[in-house]
């Protein structure tokens, strides 16, 4: 997927951010956020993980390296995050969703009869392919 102008600059903004403070949680978020959105999952993750090392209980963190590790298939893994993300911030629907969502594919949870309680708009954009779409969200 080709970036934008604006897109690049922006990159490239975050880069300068990090190479003067390179503790900056905000800016790591942000650029890992560009790097999944192109399907960069290896320097997102790099980036999460980088931010999570910088501050430990950073919701968004949690969030998205859980959403990475659920686009590649590493359920228990995305499990973990999305935990430590409900920890973080527990009123974020998202997160208990795309837990269930996780447990469900682990087999942990009660299948089917779980996801009768989710409105029909929230299964298509699971079972649709829109999961990669509102994963990013």
């Amino acid at each position: 997927m080709a970036m934008s102008r604006d897109g690049k600059k922006a990159g490239a903004a975050y880069r300068k951010a990090l190479e003067l403070d390179p503790g900056l949680v905000a800016a790591l978020i942000n650029l890992a956020n560009i790097h999944y959105s192109r399907d960069e999952l290896a320097e997102a993750q790099a980036l999460y993980e980088r931010a999570i090392e910088v501050e430990s209980d950073f919701f968004e963190a949690h969030f998205n390296l859980g959403n990475i590790y659920h686009d590649l298939g590493q359920f228990n893994e995305a499990q973990s995050c999305y935990e430590e993300a409900s920890a973080s911030t527990r009123f974020y629907a998202d997160t208990h969703f795309y837990l269930a969502i996780t447990l469900e594919k682990l087999d942990r949870s009660g299948g089917a009869r779980a996801l009768a309680c989710v409105p029909s708009s929230l299964r298509r954009k699971v079972n649709g392919s829109s999961w990669r779409k509102s994963s990013r969200e």
